[in-house]
């Protein structure tokens, strides 16, 4: 994180994981925002076996948050 504001002080930071526990800790860190990719509770196998789903639909839905923003 540390990099990234260095070089772009102005960017914002998005994590995309497939679960996430710790937010306050991310947003700690320097996480502007995090979300996760699995829809739900989903056993390990399901998560593995549909990752690259997820994250191409969590990845889309974010960016098409952000250009609200921008």
């Amino acid at each position: 994180m540390r990099a990234v504001r260095a070089v772009s002080p102005d960017c914002t930071v998005i994590g995309l994981a497939g679960k996430i526990e710790a937010v306050f800790e991310l947003h700690q860190l320097g996480f502007d925002a995090v979300f996760s990719c699995t829809p739900g509770i989903i056993d390990l196998d399901q998560a593995l076996k549909l990752g690259p789903k997820h994250l191409t639909q969590t990845a889309n839905e974010v960016a098409k948050k952000k250009k609200k923003f921008v």
